[in-house]
């Protein structure tokens, strides 16, 4: 009897050990740099003379998203075993704003690449 063959063709076809890890770096990746975005937003509405409102909302919920992010991300580059140099980078790609979007892309189609090669 044969294994259960992970989703056939497309970007996640890793196999069971990396598609999992991935697919949730790929989502945190999304959520926590659309909200580093917002908030980013709301400090520079609020140097602006602005109220609070939009920073006293999303600077919680992305410090709980980035810790997720964080995790996921641990988890992710511990099962494509990336270097702690290169793991560092795609972590840190959370706190930039819009970083996070491009590191993204550049994890997912280096992994698509080495596991097609």
């Amino acid at each position: 009897m044969t294994a259960p063959a992970a989703r056939r063709g497309g970007l996640f076809d890793f196999g069971p050990g990396l598609a999992g890890p991935l697919q949730r770096y790929r989502w945190m990746a999304w959520i926590t740099g659309t909200m580093l975005l917002i908030l980013t937003v709301g400090v520079i509405v609020q140097l602006a003379g602005g109220g609070k409102g939009i920073v006293a909302i999303a600077g919680p919920i992305h410090g709980v998203l980035f810790l997720v992010y964080l995790v996921v991300g641990l988890e992710m580059c511990g099962r494509a075993r990336f270097s702690l140099v290169r793991s560092v980078l795609i972590l840190a790609a959370g706190v930039i704003p819009g970083l996070s979007f491009v590191m993204e892309r550049k994890v997912s189609a280096e992994l698509a690449a080495r596991h097609a090669g």
